[in-house]
């Protein structure tokens, strides 16, 4: 079969997993088997399975079908055939690395899970010698309903996990595989080679997040969780230093029942509650066993880097460099620039430039096209921590916004919770009048930073009128009036640089299918 043939078959495959049920699997392998050589079964099969893994919301054993397992470095060397990338060393060795990583956790995955049952049996015996270590207090006959003096209760509760050691040995945590911080410059392939990496991956309690969106969710559930205990056991009276009255712990814990592994695609920390909790929090979730794969834009040792009180976020560092190995990818190629070079007149479909009456007016064209000249009219939204959002103009699934309304610097500022619920909220996003990004407006440009961030991730259609190209939107390096770096702007050049390549990629007319 032609290379032509092939590529069709892949995009039949992606459409049929979007719909099909599993007891139609076997039905349409049998189908694509007809239409493939001997050689390409395997190879169809495995790609098969996986677009059915990638957006099949369905249940489904794979291994009812096939005995093969794609690891991602199968899955990077099937692309690179297909020339749906190109050939790499850097993202080659990255890929097998990932796939070493996938071994242990399959192995891992097993081991824990073991080991919780065990656990949970051993707490068994351990809790009925407790009752009836209680019993035999018989205080008021209402065996283990009681209250003992707290030593009373410590003695009982040493005594029965002695007694439980004797009858029932305690089971071993397994050992936790390191996981892996991948860094390098932007446009490199981080992202991908972690997205072959995560649906690949067969263990059960895996997750996936853009890191903002991911401190977004920790900061909410450590609301929550605070709430509910004044709720049920009122405001403590005095300090309370337990891990049970620590919320940063408890949350901790709950993820990390959640996720055995977690991965986090743009790993950056500029914010300074984050930076002062990280450790705790880390320090926590990898006790509990929790794997974590992270690509970012940043070395290690320079996360935070001039941060306020940075002191207190160093051991945090040290942290995860012991859980996550790190490894540069050592390439500074933007393969999401060349791939845009060719797409320049399509480009100016989805990003209009300069600024003018003619591209307002096409601006205004597009969304009436894209919304089927429907109302348009203002929406209340929902955010994090119980707050909501107006957004001014909105036709269904399709919002409009201003530059100045999104990222100025009007107040409230909007924020990455902000910009998570109008991405969860609309499909397609208008921005217009978007500026030259510099010194002049950084706090604009982070704020924008993280709005693509978010976009990107959600892979949310996006249409921008602006100053200029996006190769020139963020040319000025971001200084203070004497010339020196403020607060995190060796970041945030390196963040905006990714946005330039980001919105690159987002040219691309596939993008959102």
């Amino acid at each position: 079969m032609s290379s032509t043939g092939f590529s069709g078959l892949r995009a039949f495959a992606r459409r049929a997993s979007l719909g099909i049920r599993p007891e139609n699997i076997g039905i349409m392998r049998t189908s694509l088997y007809k239409h493939s050589s001997s050689s390409q079964q395997t190879q169809f099969i495995d790609l098969f399975r996986f677009h059915l893994r990638a957006f099949s919301s369905e249940n489904v054993n794979f291994d009812n079908y096939t005995n093969n397992h794609l690891s991602a470095l199968d899955l990077y060397k099937l692309c690179v055939a297909e020339k749906d990338i190109r050939i790499d060393p850097a993202r080659e060795l990255v890929a097998k690395k990932l796939s070493k990583l996938q071994k242990q956790l399959n192995v891992y995955d097993r081991a824990l899970k073991a080991y919780k049952e065990k656990l949970i049996s051993w707490g068994k015996v351990k809790s009925e010698k407790i009752k009836q270590a209680k019993m035999r207090q018989d205080m008021n006959g209402k065996s283990g309903e009681h209250l003992l003096p707290v030593e009373v209760e410590e003695k009982i509760e040493k005594e029965a996990e002695i007694e439980t050691w004797k009858e029932l040995e305690k089971p071993l945590k397994p050992l936790v595989p390191r996981g892996m911080y991948i860094y390098g410059n932007v446009g490199t392939g981080k992202t991908v080679l972690m997205d072959m990496f995560f649906q690949t991956t067969t263990i059960g309690l895996k997750r996936r997040f853009h890191f903002h969106e991911f401190m977004i969710e920790v900061h909410r559930r450590i609301h929550e969780w605070k709430l509910e205990r004044i709720r049920t056991k009122g405001r403590d009276l005095h300090i309370d230093l337990s891990s049970e009255a620590d919320a940063i712990v408890q949350v901790a814990r709950m993820v990390a029942a959640e996720s055995t592994l977690l991965a986090f695609d743009e790993f950056v920390v500029t914010d300074c509650a984050d930076a002062l909790m990280m450790k705790k929090f880390f320090d926590e979730l990898f006790s509990q066993g929790t794997v974590v794969v992270a690509t970012s834009n940043t070395r290690p040792d320079d996360l935070y880097l001039q941060g306020l009180n940075r002191h207190y976020f160093l051991p945090f560092i040290d942290t995860l460099k012991h859980f996550c190995k790190p490894h540069d990818m050592d390439t500074e190629f933007d393969y999401r620039l060349e791939k845009a070079k060719g797409l320049k007149c399509l480009a100016k479909q989805r990003y209009i430039f300069p600024l003018g009456k003619q591209t307002e007016e096409k601006m205004e064209e597009i969304f009436s096209e894209v919304t089927d000249y429907e109302l348009v009219e203002p929406k209340t939204i929902k955010v994090a921590f119980g707050r909501t959002l107006k957004v001014e103009r909105v036709t269904g699934r399709a919002a409009m916004f201003d530059f100045q309304e999104l990222c100025g610097g009007k107040l409230p500022a909007f924020g990455p919770a902000d910009f998570q619920a109008v991405c969860d909220n609309f499909d397609t996003i208008f921005v217009q009048n978007v500026p030259i990004l510099g010194e002049e407006n950084h706090d604009e440009a982070r704020r924008f930073v993280t709005f693509i961030d978010q976009v990107y991730d959600r892979r949310r259609n996006l249409y921008i009128s602006a100053a200029t190209s996006f190769e020139d939107l963020c040319t000025k390096s971001v200084c203070d009036p004497d010339g020196a770096q403020l607060l995190s702007v060796k970041e945030l050049n390196m963040a905006m640089k990714r946005m330039s390549s980001r919105l690159a990629e987002m040219q691309n007319p596939s993008w959102t299918e």
